[in-house]
């Protein structure tokens, strides 16, 4: 007979404690890197809460073994996560006088935010429509002729070929395109993804773009503006009954 009511009592303790982890375990909201935050557990009717490790994405274990603040039922401990990804603490407290270890998971991002799943959807169709608009822009640009109209026997200039700026234009908001794109992925991967090596190369192309854009704008810009003025000398010898190669 004892024994039927040592089971039941152990049964009763552990349906118990399963209540308590199940109604506690919390997931923190995501947090931003380097900043001071408060990692919590609420319990009702303890009388202790200790904070007894912290687990790092790399799954590197921290033992704290520290007491937390109280403030009602919530029990805090201060925090700087210096490592984006995935931490886990552990909290040991005692509701009703049942010793009863709690897990608690939150996410650390270079913002403080999380991408949800219709921020991916937009980001990737705005990727996609601007990869769109780059790869439009190049096949106009490259193939779009670059030199006035010639006849082909004498090598004589009969006409001016006015799309050849569109083809400077087109390359030059291609670049822009490019440079958009670039600063648009490298800001994704800064922000949401955990990817050292992606962020990196996304931020050498985008600077190096931008740098880039010092030499090559301006080099777009003469050609530009001597085409302009060479086609108008041209145009000039033409209506003056000239042959010019």
């Amino acid at each position: 007979m004892k024994n039927k009511y040592l089971i039941l009592t152990l049964i009763l303790i552990s349906l118990l404690s399963l209540n308590y982890v199940s109604a506690q375990i919390q997931s923190l909201s995501t947090s931003k890197i380097n900043t001071n935050i408060s990692l919590t557990q609420t319990v009702t009717n303890s009388t202790y809460c200790n904070l007894t490790k912290i687990t790092y994405p790399n799954n590197t274990v921290l033992n704290v073994y520290a007491f937390m603040t109280k403030n009602g039922n919530d029990y805090n401990y201060y925090y700087t996560p210096d490592s984006l990804g995935t931490y886990s603490y552990i909290t040991c407290c005692d509701p009703d006088g049942i010793d009863t270890c709690v897990g608690v998971s939150f996410e650390v991002t270079p913002n403080g935010t999380k991408l949800t799943t219709s921020q991916s959807i937009t980001y990737t169709i705005i990727f996609i429509i601007s990869l769109l608009i780059l790869i439009a822009l190049l096949i106009v640009g490259i193939f779009l002729p670059s030199k006035n109209k010639t006849d082909q026997m004498t090598g004589y200039i009969i006409a001016l070929e006015n799309l050849k700026y569109l083809k400077f234009f087109s390359l030059m908001f291609a670049y822009i395109v490019a440079l958009l794109i670039s600063y648009f992925s490298y800001s994704i991967c800064y922000t949401y993804l955990d990817f050292t090596f992606l962020t990196s190369l996304t931020y050498f192309l985008f600077y190096g773009l931008l740098v880039c854009t010092l030499v090559f704008f301006p080099i777009m810009i003469y050609l530009l503006i001597s085409n302009w003025i060479h086609d108008n000398a041209i145009m000039d010898g033409i209506n003056r009954g000239l042959h010019i190669r």
